[in-house]
């Protein structure tokens, strides 16, 4: 006798539930991703050599490294251009690679749709109940529900999953640090080809990663600020503003 196919629910379309959701599917098990945003958002981020090999086993690192920029090679350096230390970000064959979020997730989440996973979107997780067959109910603010066999959360640092799953967990924790990122080209900047920068100056970090097949300058920097922010305080600032940033 035939076993019924598995369900698992996946909370979060980002990079993590995407992925998961694939090799779910080579595993057997059916999947299916709710998301809360309409549309993915995000800047960036180094995908480093391990996390490419992962996406080596559905075929999808060429596609991530052709839309991102190869990064073998980190410099830690102070204020004053003094190299403090190197770091190699390749292994197994494999270079890390500099990569914006949106595009990655797409390439995934595009994979994912195409081999029959569903995604939905505007899916925002409201409540879990665990039903007397040992299977999991998801209900969403919207008021629609899902049924599967176990859920996961791969829905962020303030994942709503875990405070079902976990009451006791207080939550993300401040640290002190503000981080902010962006991206410009035109800039004549010298950079040996795929290195990033990591300067430690007096009053913040900063760093950098040129790409010298498009032209972008990626940077990004923290710096401290003792009052946590409210999430989203920063979104409307204007540049003068900005400057005036501790």
């Amino acid at each position: 006798m035939q076993k019924q196919q598995k369900k698992a629910l996946i909370i979060g379309a980002g990079i993590g539930g995407a992925a998961v959701a694939l090799f779910l599917k080579r595993a057997g098990i059916e999947a299916e991703i709710y998301e809360a945003r309409e549309k993915p958002e995000g800047y960036a981020l180094t995908l480093a050599s391990n996390g490419v090999a992962v996406l080596q086993e559905p075929g999808l690192d060429q596609a991530a490294m052709s839309e991102g920029s190869a990064v073998t090679t980190s410099v830690t350096m102070t204020g004053k251009g003094r190299v403090l230390g190197t770091i190699s970000m390749a292994g197994g064959g494999l270079k890390s690679v500099f990569i914006k979020r949106v595009p990655l997730g797409m390439i995934i989440t595009d994979e994912a749709e195409r081999q029959g996973i569903k995604i939905m979107r505007g899916k925002r997780l409201q409540n879990i109940e665990v039903t007397e067959q040992g299977g999991v109910v998801a209900t969403f603010t919207d008021s629609t529900t899902a049924s599967g066999d176990f859920l996961i959360g791969s829905d962020g640092v303030h994942s709503r999953t875990r405070q079902f799953v976990d009451p006791a967990f207080p939550g993300a924790v401040y640290t002190g640090l503000i981080n902010c990122g962006g991206y410009t080209s035109g800039m004549q900047l010298s950079s040996p080809p795929e290195t990033s920068h990591f300067v430690f100056c007096k009053r913040a970090f900063f760093g950098y990663h040129a790409n010298p097949t498009t032209g972008y300058v990626y940077w990004f920097t923290n710096w401290p600020h003792e009052q946590e922010p409210t999430r989203g305080e920063f979104d409307g600032m204007t540049e003068a503003q900005h400057h005036d940033l501790p």
